[in-house]
C-alpha cells in the first residue's frame, strides 16, 4: 500500500466511529485507575495538563492535535506496520515495536501517559490492520487529543 492509495474511504468512517469512543474508553479507564491508585499516599503522580486561556490558544491546540495525530499515525501505523510486514511475519511482534516507540514518545506524560499510549497504540494498530485506512484512525486520535484538553479545561467547572 502506498501513500497515494490512501484516499479517504468509507472504511475511514468505520475506523473513526470505533476509534474515537475506544480511545475515550481507554483513557477514561486508565484515568479512573490512576485516581484510585493515586489516592493512596506515595503512589505514582498523575498527569497535569495546562489548557489555553483564549481562543487563539485553542485554535493552535486543535491544529497541533490534528497535525501531530496525522504524523504519528502515518509513521507508527502506516509506515512501520507496512515496513515490518515482510521482515516480521509474526503479527504481535510486528505490532509491538511501533507501539513501544509510540509509548516512548509519550514518556513526557509520565507512567499513565505511557500506559495509555501502549493500549491506544495496540488498539489503533488493530483498527489500521483491519480497515486498512489512515484517515479514520488519525481523525479519531486527533479528536481524542482535543477531547483531553477540553476535559481538563472544563474539569473545574462541574
Amino acid at each position: 500500500m502506498s501513500i497515494k492509495e490512501l484516499k479517504p474511504q468509507k472504511s475511514d468512517i468505520i475506523s473513526f466511529a470505533l476509534g474515537f469512543p475506544g480511545l475515550i474508553l481507554i483513557g477514561a479507564g486508565l484515568s479512573l485507575l490512576a485516581d484510585l491508585i493515586n489516592s493512596a499516599p506515595s503512589m505514582l503522580p498523575g498527569i497535569i495538563i495546562e489548557t489555553p486561556g483564549n481562543i487563539s490558544g485553542w485554535i493552535i491546540i486543535v491544529l497541533v492535535c490534528f497535525g501531530t495525530a496525522y504524523l504519528e499515525e502515518s509513521y507508527f501505523r502506516f509506515y512501520l506496520l507496512q515496513k515490518f510486514k515482510t521482515s516480521v511475519p509474526f503479527l504481535p511482534a510486528r505490532i509491538l515495536f511501533p507501539v513501544l516507540l509510540f509509548a516512548i514518545c509519550h514518556s513526557y506524560e509520565g507512567f499513565w501517559g505511557i500506559l495509555n499510549a501502549v493500549f491506544a497504540g495496540i488498539f489503533l494498530s488493530f483498527l489500521f490492520l483491519r480497515y486498512k485506512t489512515l484517515h479514520g484512525i488519525s481523525f479519531a486520535h486527533a479528536l481524542y487529543n482535543v477531547f483531553v484538553y477540553v476535559w481538563f479545561a472544563t474539569e473545574g467547572l462541574f
